[in-house]
Order: C-alpha cells, then structure tokens, then sequence
C-alpha cells in the first residue's frame, strides 16, 4: 500500500506533461484578458473619469490586478497542497505538478496579452523598460513551459504577484484620487510595504540560492538569461522600495513638520506670541497705500475727490 502511494505521489509530482494543455491555457488566457479589458473599459466609462491618456493605463494596470489576485490564488492552492513535498532548494528544477504547470502557462498567456496590448496602444517604445521585462520573462516562462524544467521554479518567481495585488491596487486608488488619509489608502500602503520585502525581497533570496545551487543543471544559455533577469530585479526593486517608503511614509512626515512650522510662525512672529501686532501693521499698510500714503506720513487725496 505505501509503495503505490509514494508511486501515486511521484506522478502527481513529476507527471509526463501534455504540451497541448499548456498551449490551451495560453490561448484561453490571451482571450480571457482581452474580454477582462473590454469589460474594464465599459465599467470605467461609468465609474472613474480620467484623462485620455490616463485611460489606457487604468485599464492596463486594472487588468494586471486581476492577474495579481488570480496568481495569488493559484500560488497559494499550490503551497497548501504541496507544501510536505517540496525541498525549496532541490525539488525547484524538476518538480512539474500540473497545477503548477497550469499557473504558468496562465502567467505566461496573461505576459503575452499584455505585451501585444503595449504593441496595439502604441506603448511597446514609450515604456521600454516594461516591454524588455515582458521578453526577459515570455523567453524563460516559455523555455520552462517547452522542456517541461523549473515548473516550480517560475511559480516561485511569481510569488512577487501577491506583493503586486497591493502594488497595482495602490496606484489604482491613486488613479481614482482616493485621499491619501483615506482608511483604505492607507491599509493598502501598509500591506503594500510588509508584502514588498516579504514577498519580493524573499523571491529573490530563494531563486539566487536555488539558481546557484542547481546551476550545474541549467544550460548555459538559460543560466545566463535568468542571471540578467535577477540582476536587474536586485536593482530595481530596492529602487522602487525607496520610492515607495518615500511617497507613502517620509512624505507625510515631512508634510506634518511643514505644517507644524506653518503653525508656529502665525502663533510667534517677531516676539508677538498671538500675531496681533504684526497683522495690525499689515493692515495699516495696506490701508495707507491705498490712500497714496508717503513714508513721511502725508497722504495725498484720492482723484475722485
């Protein structure tokens, strides 16, 4: 009985994969999304009014959400499901549980939809920096997707999706012009921040220790290629976490000494604790101007008189 348990369990775990249900997953993904779009753009006209140019980028980053919160889901089905069987730093590499295998491929059919979406607004060169990440991602989604190899690996990256759901949700609240004092807005950028070094921060560790560990079963090529990608997030996102911290947290500080110091320069000018006297002396100047007032005291009558 325990043998063809642990033969039911290495199936579940290492099944021989059929590429016609990821290439499915991919192709209902792609149309998924567009119609998400569609319904997004009917819905916006109703609810939120933008700017032309920001309409585009609301239904663009409303759409990201939506692949956020269902990747969220699906990683966290996975880690409840197959937690007893994974060893984070040896399983990575071979490990293709077809729930894993269908994340991907749903990952990678939304990667897809949102690069040929940048190409049919017009935005593949003005934000370059997103299309280059789009490739970057699209080449080892689908190198992993084609060779049936770091199945749970790419699950691993996409774990940086449950800090994006707060991420995208932030600046759609920003979008909407919710006040930044606004409970909501303010839990959002709280979950924000724990997620960014949790789930961002903790990615990177775990994929530059398993990529180091099982380098010897990478290609050259893919080695290589994923090396670039984990370069440039380590740059990026401490980049982006600064300006997180600094829009979100520092700014209110430094708003709050702004006002502090606004306040006590009307409560204490020139040694005047209520700022009686020196708004007396505004006053008497502005009336004496309008009399035509000279600074020797005469004034002279007004052209009406």
């Amino acid at each position: 009985m325990d043998a063809n348990a642990d033969l039911a369990l290495q199936d579940e775990l290492y099944p021989e994969l059929d590429d016609r249900i990821g290439v499915g997953v991919i192709v209902i993904t792609i149309a998924f999304f567009f119609v998400v779009n569609a319904v997004i753009l009917r819905l916006s006209q109703r609810v939120v009014t933008l700017k032309m140019t920001s309409q585009w980028r609301w239904r663009n980053l409303a759409v990201s959400w939506v692949h956020a919160d269902i990747c969220a889901l699906g990683i966290w089905y996975c880690y409840a499901h197959y937690r007893h069987h994974i060893q984070v730093l040896t399983d990575m590499i071979d490990l293709r549980p077809y729930p894993a295998y269908i994340l991907l491929a749903f990952s990678t059919g939304y990667f897809l939809y949102d690069f040929l979406d940048h190409i049919l607004q017009g935005q593949s060169m003005k934000q370059w920096e997103v299309t280059l990440h789009h490739i970057a991602v699209l080449f080892i989604f689908g190198y992993n997707l084609l060779f049936h190899t770091s199945v749970a690996f790419s699950v691993l990256a996409l774990i940086v999706e449950i800090n994006s759901v707060f991420l995208h949700f932030r600046k759609l609240l920003q979008m909407v012009q919710l006040p930044f004092s606004h409970w909501l807005y303010r839990t959002t950028v709280a979950l924000n921040l724990v997620t960014f070094v949790f789930f961002r921060g903790a990615a990177m560790v775990l994929i530059w220790a398993g990529l180091l560990y099982s380098r010897h079963k990478f290609s050259v090529v893919y080695f290589v290629a994923l090396g670039l990608v984990m370069v440039f997030m380590i740059v990026l996102n401490p980049v982006l976490f600064w300006r997180l911290l600094r829009s979100d947290v520092l700014r209110g500080r430094r708003k709050t000494r702004v006002q502090q110091k606004e306040a006590d320069g009307h409560v204490v000018q020139n040694g005047d604790p209520t700022g009686t006297a020196t708004a007396a002396a505004r006053i008497s100047e502005n009336v004496s101007r309008g009399l035509g007032c000279q600074s020797d005291g005469t004034c002279c009558k007004s052209k009406t008189s």
